[in-house]
């Protein structure tokens, strides 16, 4: 596996997590990153109370406080500036009575902000509230406020494939398995793209390209999903979304190849549980088998209807053709 591949499979386990999932996560990767560099990175136990300190460099005085909200919202703007302020200025303070060796030269806030950009700070609130802190704290320090963007330019600088074999164990990410590293990495990454492609059609109220085939409506009979019709003429109605979604992916190559994989894993997920489901139940059963992957169902629900229905319409899933059953075995 390539570099370039590798830090894109290791951020794509970070932006599906969320919480203190993300933040020990993350403190594993700075871990072993500054291992690397010959510098001692130390993670805080969660469990030991709220220091504001969420991970630190020693040599360095660089301090990260890191924030993952459970989903992203109107308001992060507003809760980003609210949680720097309040920790950069408890950390500030516990510095001043000695703690961490009573210095820093360096502040870091990560958000993670899953497949989107960081929000504009027009009026440069950081900037000014960095300023104000400074004067009442009298510490001099400089601060950077990002996104996985700065996790990726960290990983670059490592020149070492093991230590990338070492990142992704204490991930688990398990890279022998094809549908375990899929599972892991990809799969919440193409269908939060692919949530944003469905929101945006619904804006625009795009007439799309639109895929109906006569022998979809046959094939819908022929699975036992009548119960479900109008539901799925309407998303293959809609289905241009996933090929906006594939063709911004594919605008990168470090993730051309992605939907491929994810198509693939989807016809294997579903090879097994055919075996025992059919009809809604195994529909069902399939939304649920991809789903799980991610750290947020419900926010994936949507856009994974539309890719198994993606594939069904394709003719890579469900039977295409009756089976008599008399057929000759």
């Amino acid at each position: 596996m390539s570099k370039s591949e590798n830090i894109e499979f290791i951020c794509m386990k970070l932006q599906g997590l969320t919480k203190l999932n993300f933040q020990v996560h993350l403190g594993r990767v700075l871990e072993e990153f500054y291992v690397y560099k010959g510098l001692t990175y130390e993670m805080p136990s969660p469990n030991g109370g709220d220091d504001k300190n969420d991970g630190w460099v020693e040599e360095e005085k660089l301090f990260y406080q890191i924030y993952a909200p459970s989903q992203l919202r109107e308001s992060l703007p507003k809760d980003m500036k609210n949680k720097f302020s309040e920790d950069l200025e408890e950390l500030l303070n516990k510095l001043k009575t000695g703690k961490w060796n009573g210095d820093i030269k360096q502040f870091i806030f990560l958000v993670n902000t899953f497949d989107d950009n960081l929000p504009k700070d027009s009026e440069r609130f950081y900037d000014t509230k960095v300023e104000e802190l400074k004067k009442k704290t009298g510490f001099e320090f400089t601060y950077k406020v990002s996104n996985l963007s700065f996790v990726k330019r960290l990983l670059w600088e490592i020149d070492d494939l093991n230590v990338f074999e070492i990142i992704k164990s204490s991930l688990n990410i398990t890279m022998g398995n094809p549908i375990a590293s899929m599972s892991n990495q990809t799969m919440y990454h193409f269908l939060t793209q692919l949530g944003n492609q469905i929101m945006s059609s619904t804006i625009m109220a795009s007439t799309g390209t639109g895929y109906s085939r006569i022998s979809t409506q046959r094939k819908i009979d022929i699975n036992d999903l009548g119960d479900m019709r109008e539901e799925l003429n309407f998303i293959i109605e809609k289905l241009y979304v996933i090929e906006e979604a594939v063709a911004a992916m594919n605008k990168s190559t470090d993730t051309s190849e992605l939907f491929e994989n994810i198509v693939k894993f989807v016809i294997s997920a579903y090879n097994i549980l055919s075996r025992d489901l059919e009809g809604i139940e195994l529909f069902d059963a399939l939304c649920k088998e991809i789903s799980k992957h991610c750290d947020q169902e419900l926010i994936v629900d949507i856009p994974t209807k539309y890719l198994i229905v993606y594939v069904f319409d394709h003719c890579d899933i469900f039977k295409k053709e009756e089976v008599p059953n008399n057929a000759n075995t």
